[in-house]
């Protein structure tokens, strides 16, 4: 995915951080509405997500968000989630943006 990354429209990546500082917190709520932002930025992308992969990662996301607030221990999610293809680096970004339970 990196590497797919690499090659993307930096305008076109620009206009999906657009869309997603305009997402509001009720659709941020809304386990359908994050899915179908994933799936078409995915598709913008060029990157082939299937079903099953998508459907995880709502998985992961509703354990992470518990609602739309990010409070999950990411170590966690990954053990759950990550089927040993998360590296280390990854963990380290996720954890900027996914805060441990209390």
């Amino acid at each position: 995915m990196k590497d797919k990354l690499k090659s993307v429209n930096k305008g076109g990546l620009l206009g999906m951080l657009g869309e997603v500082q305009k997402t509001t917190p009720d659709q941020w709520q809304n386990p359908e509405s994050v899915k179908n932002m994933a799936k078409k930025f995915a598709e913008q992308l060029k990157i082939p997500v299937n079903e099953e992969r998508l459907n995880q990662f709502m998985k992961a996301y509703k354990d992470a968000t518990k609602g739309g607030t990010p409070n999950a221990n990411v170590e966690d999610l990954v053990k759950k989630y990550g089927n040993g293809k998360i590296d280390d680096a990854t963990v380290k970004e996720m954890k900027k943006f996914i805060k441990p339970k209390d």
